[in-house]
C-alpha cells in the first residue's frame, strides 16, 4: 500500500488488504493536521489584531499629542497677543495726555446728577474739563452746580469772578427741550473749587457767559476732600443727557 507525500495517508491498489487501523490512522492525522492549522489561523489573527490595535494606539496618541501641542501653541500665542494687547493699552493710557476720568448717561429723566469727583489724582493733571450735554423733558430748566449738594450751605460760599457776589451754586445754565451743550475748565489747584466756564450761552442773564470764573473758597478744603459735583435741574433732564470728565496730564 502506498502512502500520500505530505501527511502520510493510506493509498489503496486495487490488490491492497483494506483494513479498519489504517482508516483510524488516517482520520487522526487529519484531526492533528486541521487542530494544527486552526490554531496557526488563530495565531495569526491574534498577532494581525494585536499589530491593528498597536497601530491604532500608536495613531490616537499621536493625534493627542498633536491636538495636545496645537492646544498648549494657541493658548501661548493667546496669551502673548493678550499681553501685549495689555501692554500697548497701558502704554496708550501711559502716554495719552487726556484720561477719561468720568462718564454719566441718565438712563432715566431725573432732576440731578452727580459726578463723582472721588479718586481722580487732581495734581496728575494741569487741568480737569468736563462736558454736559443735557436736554430737559419738557419745559426750559435751569441747572445749577453745587458740590456734594451743599447749595446754599453756610459751610461753602460761592463767589463769581466779576464781582465776588456770594452765589448759592457754582453758577448755571438753561437747557431747554431741544438740548444745550456746555462745559468748564477746573484749573489745578489744591485748596477750594474753581470752574473756567466756557460753550454756556453768551450773554445769558442767569446762566455764566464764557469765562466766567466762580469759586468755592470759604473753608480752603482741600479738593480731594470733594465727592461729588452735583448737577441740580428745576425741570427733570431727560433720559441720555451725558457728561463726561476729562483729565489733561502734566
Amino acid at each position: 500500500m502506498d502512502r500520500t507525500e505530505q501527511y502520510q495517508l493510506s493509498r489503496w491498489k486495487k490488490t491492497d488488504r483494506i483494513l479498519m487501523d489504517d482508516f483510524n490512522a488516517d482520520n487522526a492525522k487529519i484531526d492533528a493536521a486541521l487542530a494544527a492549522n486552526a490554531a496557526a489561523i488563530s495565531v495569526e489573527k491574534a498577532t494581525r489584531e494585536a499589530g491593528a490595535a498597536a497601530e491604532e494606539f500608536a495613531r490616537i496618541s499621536a493625534d493627542t499629542t498633536e491636538e495636545a501641542a496645537r492646544r498648549n501653541a494657541d493658548a501661548a500665542e493667546e496669551f502673548a497677543r493678550k499681553s501685549a494687547d495689555a501692554a500697548l493699552q497701558s502704554s496708550i493710557i501711559a502716554t495719552n495726555p487726556i484720561a477719561r476720568l468720568a462718564d454719566v448717561t441718565l438712563a432715566h429723566d431725573a432732576n440731578q446728577v452727580n459726578l463723582s469727583l472721588q479718586g481722580i489724582d487732581w495734581a496728575a493733571y494741569a487741568e480737569v474739563v468736563f462736558y454736559a450735554r443735557l436736554k430737559a423733558v419738557t419745559y426750559t430748566s435751569r441747572v445749577e452746580l453745587t458740590l456734594d449738594e451743599d447749595r446754599g450751605s453756610s459751610s461753602y460760599y460761592y463767589f463769581n469772578g466779576s464781582g465776588y457776589n456770594i452765589q448759592s451754586t457754582l453758577g448755571g445754565v438753561y437747557i431747554d427741550s431741544g438740548g444745550s451743550s456746555f462745559g468748564a475748565r477746573i484749573p489745578y489747584t489744591r485748596l477750594g473749587f474753581v470752574l473756567n466756564w466756557f460753550g454756556a450761552p453768551d450773554g445769558s442773564t442767569s446762566g455764566p457767559s464764557l469765562n466766567y470764573l466762580s469759586y468755592c473758597n470759604a473753608t480752603l478744603k482741600q479738593r480731594i476732600q470733594y465727592s461729588n459735583l452735583n448737577f441740580n435741574a428745576y425741570q427733570p433732564l431727560a433720559a441720555g443727557s451725558r457728561i463726561v470728565m476729562l483729565g489733561v496730564k502734566l
